[in-house]
């Protein structure tokens, strides 16, 4: 054993023990097994009671057969699985108890005699299939255990009033039932065999085995007319037995057909009438016989292919409609002796005789649009009509083209929109009779009255934007409508007098920004109701203190303008002219409040400094700064302020120094001086920080991330232990700091033990930047009570190193 104080350490030695003993497992409660002693079944082995406690556990399962017990090769689990080899013997577990000492074996008492496992059935096998002769069925294993390794089969029939007896032959899984089952009931043996030997099950017994009816070699095909709306009949033939009841199901199959091969069900019955669907198709027809509740089903010699009736012409097709160039007629369908399914039309071009007819290309519609190239001949339609199984076409009479009047305005075009100029006119092409083709448009300047009309050039679209050249003008416009014959020129009412369109103000623009010098004014926009091509102006002025007497200020034409010193106490507005080519509309803002004199400027910031350390006693002195001569100063005030942690001022009455005492004792020290004139007042800071103030009751110890130290006071005393952990990047920064200080985007943490011979009385800790920039106004953390351990944390830059601050507090 080593003791350590603060002036060394000395080691002491006890004295040997005895020899030490061993101590091996010792067992107090034998082995057991438990499991039924059955071939297949499980032994559970129980290790038995053993002192002392901690030891590991062994297998080993042996056998014995008469001779004494051997090992069973593999069998070293806690389990044990009984084997065919197990059966007529006993068996045991020799449990090896084993710690550091060494081990100890233990046997468990023999099990009874292990007996053998021939397989038994626990669920009966199963029949599926039919129970028609002519059917097959399958059975099923059953269920049982212990489980098979083969099975066989023997199926058995038993006769009304017998007993079961074997089907010779019928040994496989599967039996088609044969005419010797007629009228009886069939089971299957099933005879489970493993390695003790063999158990057997039977299935349930089927219901009596019954016979279907027996159709005929063959059935006659539908006999009748094979043509549709003919009706068809079936003769079912003669079947087995003969009190068998029957039903019919029509069959058409593909043409030419002699098997069942996409054949579909039409019909039911002894008889089928023939329908249109059924043309170009073979027919047959399904027989189902039943008796005694069993079906059989047949199929009849197949048809030859169903005809359709003759198609046959009633009146040709005709023409409807007028028959002009650029008129649409129509076909009207030609009449036939039966229904038709389809009718298709081709229109053909023929000389004005109606000779020399040719297809038209494209016209196979049953409408068509006349064309030019039809005028001066006949048209004729010919048309081609299907009915079930048949095609047959005609022609309609040829009908002369008549010529095309040239197009007449029933409806004139009008001109819509405000008469203004820049408004958008749109134009309207009226309603035309005799099919116009094409549409051109012509936009007229006019006089007052709507006379004297002149077209404008380039303005063809339906729309025209007014010009400067229409104001005093009214504006219309002509279209043009040509068809195959010729043109037609139809005019609109002209427009009312067109007008010019002045900038007319909507809403007045104001002033935004802070009115002192020198910040930046920003005027918004005002709205217009006014032209696109208006074009906007700004002059920013300066006003007496009533906001009367405004003059431009030179170059102050932009929407923003820089505050200057001749602005101080004046009043300022924005003068805005909107000019088109009709003119030019000005407004004026409202004046602004009085601009305020600028903020005093310094020019070189005050200092702050101490002669050599800066410990308790020593004089702080506070040289005043270099202000602006441009701004307006009233009053300069000097000041110094304590930071432990938090900075408080100092009550100096303005003295240029300042005296450390005891409650500096840890601080850091700062120097202000603030000017204030009619604009407002201004701070500036002293670049140094001072400190921390050293005295017999603080200290103070300056780290580096991953580093560790002793607060020692100005007398060299021990504080505290100080540890700093890694700066943790991400961590967010809470301290207040100006925009030019280092951005503080890691995090320390800071781990305080008081020391062993601290003085008595209450610690009290902060951490601070090691060299706070004058940029930074809460350089430290939060204080903390260090009365065992304390953990402080501060925001810091990536490299900054920190300063760990312990001030003891004054006894009072």
């Amino acid at each position: 054993m080593t003791a350590t104080n603060a002036f060394g350490s000395a080691t002491a030695t006890t004295a040997a023990t005895a020899g030490v003993a061993t101590d091996l497992p010792r067992n107090i409660g034998a082995p057991s097994i438990a499991g039924t002693a059955k071939r297949t079944l499980t032994l559970t082995a129980s290790a038995g009671t053993w002192t002392p406690a901690g030891s590991t556990y062994a297998y080993q399962w042996q056998r014995d057969d008469g001779d004494g017990f051997t090992d069973i090769t593999g069998a070293t689990a806690a389990s044990y699985v009984l084997a065919t080899a197990d059966v007529d013997t006993t068996i045991r577990v020799r449990v090896t108890a084993t710690n550091v000492d060494g081990a100890t074996v233990a046997a468990s008492a023999p099990t009874a005699v292990v007996v053998a496992a021939t397989p038994g059935n626990r669920v009966v096998p199963g029949l599926t299939g039919g129970f028609r002769v002519g059917d097959t069925l399958t059975s099923t294993d059953g269920a049982w255990s212990p489980a098979a390794d083969s099975f066989a089969y023997q199926w058995q029939r038993r006769v009304a009033g017998g007993t079961y007896t074997d089907i010779a032959g019928a040994t496989a899984k599967t039996y088609i039932l044969a005419d010797a089952d007629a009228g009886a009931t069939v089971r299957v043996e099933v005879t489970a065999t493993n390695d003790d030997g063999t158990g057997v099950g039977y299935s349930a017994a089927t219901p009596t085995i019954i016979v279907p009816p027996v159709a005929p070699s063959s059935i006659d095909a539908p006999t009748g007319t094979l043509q549709d709306t003919e009706t068809l009949s079936i003769d079912p033939g003669v079947w087995t037995p003969a009190s068998a009841t029957f039903t019919y199901q029509w069959l058409r199959c593909p043409s030419g057909a002699s098997a069942l091969g996409g054949c579909v069900t039409v019909g039911a019955g002894p008889a089928y009438i023939l329908s249109g669907n059924d043309v170009g198709h073979a027919m047959t027809v399904r027989v189902t016989a039943t008796a005694a509740g069993v079906s059989t089903a047949a199929t009849s010699t197949f048809t030859s292919d169903v005809a359709g009736r003759a198609l046959t012409l009633t009146s040709a097709p005709t023409i409807q409609g007028i028959m002009q160039v650029a008129q649409t007629v129509r076909a009207l369908p030609a009449v036939w002796t039966v229904p038709t399914r389809s009718e298709k039309y081709q229109w053909q071009r023929c000389d004005a005789d109606g000779a020399h007819c040719v297809d038209i290309p494209g016209a196979g519609g049953q409408t068509y649009k006349i064309a030019v190239a039809d005028k001066d001949h006949t048209l004729v339609v010919h048309e081609i009509a299907t009915s079930p199984g048949r095609t047959a076409s005609a022609d309609s009479a040829a009908s002369t083209v008549a010529d095309q009047p040239v197009p007449v305005a029933s409806v004139l075009p009008v001109v819509s929109g405000t008469a203004m100029r820049a408004a958008n006119l749109q134009a309207t092409r009226g309603s035309w009779t005799n099919d116009p083709t094409s549409f051109a448009y012509a936009w007229m300047r006019c006089d007052g009255a709507g006379d004297h009309c002149v077209a404008i050039p380039g303005a063809t679209r339906t729309n025209y934007a007014l010009q400067a050249a229409d104001v005093g003008s009214t504006v219309t416009v002509t279209v043009t409508a040509t068809n195959t014959e010729g043109a037609t020129v139809a005019a609109a009412v002209p427009t009312a007098v067109v007008a010019a369109v002045l900038p007319q103000l909507a809403t007045l623009g104001a002033i935004n920004g802070t009115l002192q010098v020198p910040k930046t004014l920003q005027v918004i926009r005002a709205t217009w109701h006014t032209t696109v091509d208006t074009h906007y102006g700004y002059q920013w002025q300066r006003c007496n203190a009533m906001g009367a007497a405004c003059i431009d200020i030179a170059g102050a034409r932009n929407l923003s303008y820089r505050l200057q010193t001749a602005d101080a106490r004046a009043r300022l507005r924005v003068v805005t002219v909107a000019t088109n080519v009709d003119g030019a509309t000005t407004v004026a803002t409202a004046p602004t409040a009085a601009i305020a004199p600028a903020l005093p400027g310094i020019q070189v910031i005050p200092r702050l400094s101490v002669q050599g350390r800066a410990d308790v006693g020593k004089t702080l002195t506070l040289t005043p700064g270099a202000w602006s001569a441009s701004t307006e100063i009233a009053t300069k005030v000097l000041r110094f302020w304590r930071c432990n942690p938090r900075c408080t001022e100092l009550a100096t009455d303005g003295a240029g120094a300042y005296v450390l005492d005891d409650g500096d004792a840890g601080a850091m020290m700062r120097g202000s001086e603030t000017a204030t004139g009619p604009g407002g007042s201004t701070v500036a800071w002293a670049a140094a920080w001072i400190g921390p103030v050293r005295s017999a009751s603080a200290g103070s110890a300056a780290m580096s991330a991953m580093s560790s130290a002793t607060v020692r006071t100005a007398r060299g005393v021990a504080l505290a232990q100080a540890s700093v952990g890694p700066a943790r990047i991400g961590a967010t920064a809470a301290a207040a700091r100006l925009v030019t200080a280092p951005r503080r985007d890691r995090t320390v943490r800071v781990s305080l033990r008081r020391a062993r011979h601290a003085p008595a009385g209450k610690l009290r800790a902060w951490v601070c930047l090691a060299t706070p920039s004058a940029a930074e106004t809460a350089p430290c953390s939060k204080a903390v009570a260090v009365r065992t351990r304390a953990t402080l944390k501060l925001a810091v830059a990536s490299g900054q190193r920190v300063r760990v601050v312990v001030v003891r507090a004054r006894h009072r």
